[in-house]
This record gives C-alpha cells, structure tokens and sequence, in this order.
C-alpha cells in the first residue's frame, strides 16, 4: 500500500496491478455511485443506492470509507492514512477468509485465484 491518500504525484508504481474484485463490475458500480450521489444531493433527496454483495464490493466500500459514511459506522477506520491502512488489512483478511471458505466447500482454489496468471508487462493503458 504505497501513497493511498496521494500524498506524492501518483506514478505507474502505486497503481495496483490486479484489481481486488471484477474488473468489469466494479467500474460500473463506481460510475453509477458517484453520479447518484450528485443526484442526491442536487436534488435533497432522501435516497439508497443498493448494490448486490459481490465482485463489486471492494470498490464502493472504498467509496463510503472515502465520503466519510463507512467511518460513521466503523470509528476504527478513520478518514486518514492511518485508517486506511486497518481498512485495506481488514479487506486482506475479510478476502483471505472468503477464500478459505471456498476452498473448504469447494476443496480448491477460488476462480479469481486459481487462473490467475502474473503479466510482467508493463501496462500501458489505464
């Protein structure tokens, strides 16, 4: 976890070479948060966006820790580079559990991790 409040210019070294979740889903579910959210609060709504536990989660827990509502309910994990170091370790631990559970029922690796393959090429694209 290197620079995660971007304290320093962002360079090719802090961006995470795999992302935690579905590369397709999390995006999306990204996009769709941040422009209902300006909904919201144009409008004085009083709304919910609700999303399925999945692949996506990661990502929009990322953005409640990042708009101060994941720490409303969780005053551990602090808006700070302290609080998000024990948000990303529980997110470690929370995934290696998931996986653990997968390989007791399922007696193997969890998809996401059996077929992953490491690419030493440099990304170019974002």
């Amino acid at each position: 976890m290197m620079n995660p409040l971007l304290r320093e210019p962002l360079t090719l070294e802090h961006v995470k070479p795999r992302l935690l979740g579905d590369r397709e889903t999390t995006p999306g579910l990204n996009f769709i948060y941040a422009h209902m959210n300006r909904v919201f609060k144009a409008n004085d709504l009083n709304a919910l966006y609700i999303a399925a536990p999945g692949h996506g989660g990661p990502g929009l827990v990322a953005n409640a820790w990042l708009e101060g509502t994941y720490s409303e309910y969780y005053p551990g994990i602090t808006e700070d580079e302290q609080g998000c170091a024990v948000y990303i370790k529980q997110l470690m631990r929370d995934k290696l559990i998931e996986h653990q559970q997968y390989v007791r029922e399922y007696g193997e690796d969890m998809p996401e991790v059996k077929d992953w393959q490491w690419n030493a090429e440099p990304r170019t694209q974002y």
